[in-house]
C-alpha cells in the first residue's frame, strides 16, 4: 500500500512540473492626448515575445510562462516606456497600459557639394 501511494505521489508531482503554467498580458498604447498610438511595438524584454498595438492601440500576449517581466513600447517619434517588474500569474491576465509621450525626431543631413562644373 505504502509503494502505491509513492508511486501516486510521484506521479502528481511529474505531472504537476510538466504542467504549463502561463497567463496573459494585455493593455493599451495611447499617446499623451489619450489617442491611440496606431502600431506601437509591445515586446517583453530579453524574450522572443513581441508584438504590434492594433489599429486602437490595443495588445494581447497569450500564453507566457509564469515570471516576471519588463515589458516595453516604443513608436517612432515618442520616447520609449518601459514597466519593469511585471508580475504573470497562472491562468490570470495582468493589464499594462502606457502613455508614450512625443519626442522631436532628429535628421542628420550631410551635404555633400558637387565638384563638376556645367558647361
Amino acid at each position: 500500500m505504502q509503494k502505491i501511494i509513492m508511486i501516486l505521489v510521484l506521479i502528481f508531482f511529474t505531472i504537476s512540473l510538466l504542467s504549463d503554467e502561463t497567463g496573459s498580458i494585455s493593455g493599451v498604447v495611447l499617446d499623451e492626448h489619450g489617442d491611440a498610438v496606431i502600431f506601437a511595438a509591445v515586446f517583453l524584454r530579453g524574450t522572443e515575445f513581441g508584438m504590434l498595438s492594433d489599429e486602437e492601440g490595443y495588445f494581447l500576449f497569450e500564453n507566457i510562462p509564469v515570471g516576471e517581466y519588463d515589458v516595453v513600447a516604443s513608436f517612432p517619434g515618442y520616447a520609449q516606456y518601459i514597466k519593469s517588474g511585471v508580475v504573470i500569474y497562472p491562468d490570470s491576465t495582468s493589464i499594462v497600459n502606457f502613455t508614450l509621450q512625443r519626442v522631436p525626431i532628429r535628421f542628420e543631413c550631410e551635404f555633400i557639394p558637387s565638384n563638376s562644373s556645367a558647361k
